[in-house]
């Protein structure tokens, strides 16, 4: 009976000797693999693999909070945008977005219908579909620079509207001349 007591008394330190090491420590790299991971090669005992390129991921809303907080650096009241994320209600808006593998969406459009103020951030899960989303984008911007129900409106979608691309990442953009679009949603 002792034999069990002390076996189980054994198992159960050695077991509190494990779970007192974090994932961290039990993982962390060496100095050297550290130096290697720094030179873009990762290496061990047995293998060298490159380090796959990381592609830089931005975070849309982010990404979009910089270009308002512009404004206010500019000591400008930033416009009332409304965000969207609805992509059967953004379908009415944007025909076709939803057949698109997104990965991130943020559309912040203007309380008023045909105001000419709007901002759409989106970055697709595969490169295939950047073409599509940028003809989208300028199917929207086209469709109401020629609207001549709102001749004002139009003048500034026509004037002031503009689509640009990096990466997996296309932006959409009309802003009033007051505003104008921040230099952080000019992706080219």
């Amino acid at each position: 009976m002792k034999k069990y007591v002390i076996c189980i008394l054994l198992c159960f330190l050695m077991s509190l000797t494990f779970v007192g090491c974090s994932k961290s420590e039990v993982n962390a790299p060496s100095d050297k693999e550290e130096m290697v991971k720094d030179e873009g090669v990762v290496e061990d005992e047995n293998t060298i693999e490159e380090k796959e390129d990381v592609e830089c991921e931005m975070n849309l809303e982010e990404l979009f909070q910089q270009g308002m907080d512009s404004y206010a650096e500019k000591d400008m009241e930033p416009p009332v945008l409304f965000p969207e994320t609805d992509i059967e209600y953004l379908e009415s808006f944007y025909p076709g977005i939803s057949y698109a593998n997104i990965k991130q969406l943020y559309i912040a459009m203007a309380p008023v219908t045909n105001a000419p103020m709007e901002i759409a951030l989106v970055e697709v899960a595969d490169g295939s579909d950047v073409a599509a989303i940028r003809d989208i984008f300028q199917e929207r911007i086209d469709a109401r620079a020629n609207d001549t129900t709102y001749p004002e409106e139009s003048a500034v979608w026509k004037k002031n509207g503009i689509v640009t691309i990096r990466d997996n990442y296309i932006f959409m953009a009309v802003m009033t001349d007051d505003y104008g679009i921040p230099e952080e949603f000019i992706l080219d």
